[in-house]
């Protein structure tokens, strides 16, 4: 007996010194662990988002902290290249949010610097248009975060008193949209809209609606000169303006100002300016979303299309890849709970095909009249047309800029798009 119980002892001591040696392995592991750094821009969406995944996450993950870092657009791409060039980590993140304009640049340049996530995601659990810009020659990068469904945000009460319904908002072409905006110009004196000179929004939105870019289907080319889907959006955009139907603003306070403070009758912007514009409180009941107006002339053109976006991107070269590329899939991937609370605290509306079983994208909007905007703009995200963006939307766009102050003048627009055309080449090569 005596023998049995000191085998006994000896057992128990051993799987007790088994379970302290494993405890000190375990704390020692969690003390070299690093911390997850993610970069990402905008205090009140982004920033707010992932640092709701990051206390989710830690409910399974204790032993794992994640320092958000909030850094303006520009400054993330300027020192990820330079981090890239001289191959220099240490200052990186493990996660950064990059804009889907600027992703396809970065991909061409540096995809191997990206952690592929096919593996981890399943990428046809999301809308086509936003997996075809995270990735690169079949390979997907990025973990599709918000939609830019570019929508139509209009005043009922200004489009009543023109004398118009709301039935008269939908299924609009950019002719039928103008013919409104002239009543409404003629009986309150308000403007239809807002442009900005040194912002292409408008532009960008237009065209994508009939399914094209600034570039060829490859990304490769310019496709400036012979692209109709441009000429006529350019064309609505100057009638926008020499019609007297759009307000000039410059910078995004005056943007946010001129609708909040009733100067102009409809917004066209992603779903995303929705939060901003319920910050007026005591215009509830007056607003209304539907889909944006559409191009007559350009093949194909529909009542969809999107402006803005972003993805979540791991860096291969860090540490703690794996663990960065879990935290992503756990959280802003696939946890439908938590994306359904960010579409209630921030209004994200997910590119996730099954969004629309999300509890809140079920609710009505009492600001909105009572109506579901989220019906809007699933509906918007589903039907955008997928093109390629290619690598150099914004260096186009700022050479487009000067052109367009002649052609708003009254330039021939086959003329400065030659001009474009070729400027945009030497560019790009």
């Amino acid at each position: 007996m005596k023998k049995y119980f000191s085998i006994l002892g000896i057992i128990v001591l051993s799987l007790l010194t088994g379970c302290k040696e494993q405890l000190k392995w375990t704390e020692v592991n969690m003390q070299e662990k690093e911390n997850l750094t993610v970069w990402a821009w905008d205090e009140a969406f982004n920033i707010k988002a992932v640092r709701e995944a990051a206390q989710e996450y830690s409910k399974e993950h204790q032993g794992v902290r994640i320092e958000v870092i909030a850094k303006e657009k520009p400054e993330i791409i300027q020192k990820l290249r330079s981090g890239f060039d001289v191959q220099m980590y240490e200052n990186l993140p493990d996660i950064v949010l990059i804009e889907d304009y600027e992703i396809q640049r970065l991909l061409s340049d540096y995809a191997e610097e990206f952690l592929p996530m096919d593996s981890i995601l399943d990428y046809s659990q999301y809308q086509e248009h936003k997996t075809e810009i995270t990735a690169k020659d079949g390979i997907h990068y990025g973990v599709p975060f918000d939609s830019g469904a570019a929508v139509l945000f209009y005043r009922k009460d200004y489009i009543e008193a023109a004398g118009y319904t709301d039935a008269d908002m939908q299924n609009l072409t950019w002719a039928k949209y103008m013919e409104i905006g002239r009543q409404v110009k003629e009986k309150l004196g308000i403007s239809m809209i807002t442009v900005q000179p040194d912002d292409l929004g408008l532009i960008r939105i237009m065209m994508q609606s009939a399914g094209s870019w600034y570039v060829n289907d490859s990304g490769s080319q310019a496709y400036i000169e012979d692209n109709p889907a441009l000429k006529e959006s350019i064309a609505e955009y100057k009638e926008l303006i020499n019609s007297n139907l759009a307000l000039p603003v410059e910078g995004w306070d005056n943007f946010t100002d001129a609708f909040q403070e009733g100067s102009v009758a409809t917004v066209v912007s992603g779903c995303w300016i929705a939060s901003t514009i319920k910050e007026k409180k005591e215009q509830s009941g007056l607003w209304r979303v539907a889909s944006i107006p559409r191009l007559e002339g350009a093949e194909n053109a529909i009542n969809a299309s999107n402006i803005g976006g972003s993805s979540w991107y791991v860096l291969k070269n860090r540490k703690n890849t794996q663990e960065a590329a879990n935290f992503l899939k756990e959280t802003v991937g696939e946890n439908i709970e938590l994306l359904n609370s960010l579409a209630k605290d921030i209004n994200l509306v997910s590119v996730r095909k099954d969004a629309g079983m999300f509890p809140e994208y079920k609710k009505t909007d009492e600001f909105f009249g009572n109506t579901n905007i989220f019906d809007v703009f699933l509906e918007t995200t589903a039907n955008v047309p997928v093109i390629n963006y290619g690598r150099y939307t914004y260096e186009i766009e700022n050479i487009l800029e000067k052109e367009m102050q002649t052609i708003i003048k009254g330039g021939d627009i086959e003329e400065c798009l030659k001009r474009v055309q070729e400027r945009a080449e030497l560019s790009m090569y």
